[in-house]
């Protein structure tokens, strides 16, 4: 386990490393020992999204509710508890 006095060392170390990197201009950057990327890469590639960036949906906040609501009520009904409780009722 790293110490306080390394951890503060370490943050500082990055925070300096992040300023260095944010100075720096596009053609300050080597790369020489980086293959260029043709057309083919492009053709061929695929975007993968985090998934929860890909089912993220933003709506109104009272449409949200509302969808909740129906939600919740949909689950009790489907549940099988909640079925033999209404079937007995209907019994009776």
């Amino acid at each position: 386990m790293q110490s306080k006095r390394e951890d503060t060392a370490d943050e500082k170390t990055i925070q300096n490393t992040w300023k260095r990197v944010d100075a720096m201009k596009d053609s300050d950057i080597d790369f020489s020992d980086i293959p260029e990327l043709g057309p083919d890469f492009f053709k061929n590639a695929i975007l993968w999204r985090p998934r929860e960036e890909r089912n993220k949906r933003e709506a109104d906040p009272h449409i949200a509710m509302s969808f909740k609501q129906v939600m919740a009520d949909v689950l009790k009904v489907k549940t099988p508890e909640r079925r033999k409780k209404t079937k007995s009722k209907d019994r009776s």
